[in-house]
């Protein structure tokens, strides 16, 4: 047995069912926002010494570095590993062409001259 006998007004009912919503959502969706994204950082808010000290250990071995006083590159090699520090001068730079589905994108690409470590983690379009 079903429930609605005729089929027109269930599919009516079910758009008006979608419009209704729709509209609950136009009308309190701007007001609600910022009080429900409030409610997530305050569940939050205990743990986010916890959230922190492991993006820093994270992002520790993972972060490369040109710097303009010093002179010095510094690339990260991966986890548990001491990044590459040598003067700039030292880098030979390459741009690799990358078609994909999206367009052309453009790789820089590092290479030590002297150990002859390659870093490819720089795009750009």
């Amino acid at each position: 047995m079903h429930f609605f006998e005729n089929e027109y007004l269930a599919t009516f009912l079910m758009m008006a069912v979608f419009a209704f919503g729709l509209f609950l959502v136009c009308l309190f969706g701007p007001t609600s926002t910022q009080w429900i994204m409030s409610g997530i950082v305050w569940l939050f808010k205990p743990l986010w010494a916890f959230i922190k000290q492991r993006f820093d250990c994270y992002a520790e071995d993972r972060c490369s570095e040109f710097n303009r006083q010093t002179g010095l590159v510094s690339m990260a090699q991966g986890k548990k590993k001491i990044p590459l520090v040598a003067p700039f001068i030292e880098f030979d730079g390459y741009v690799e062409r990358v078609v994909q589905r999206g367009g052309v994108f453009y790789k820089l690409m590092l290479v030590h001259r002297y150990t002859g470590k390659e870093f490819h983690h720089t795009s750009f379009s």
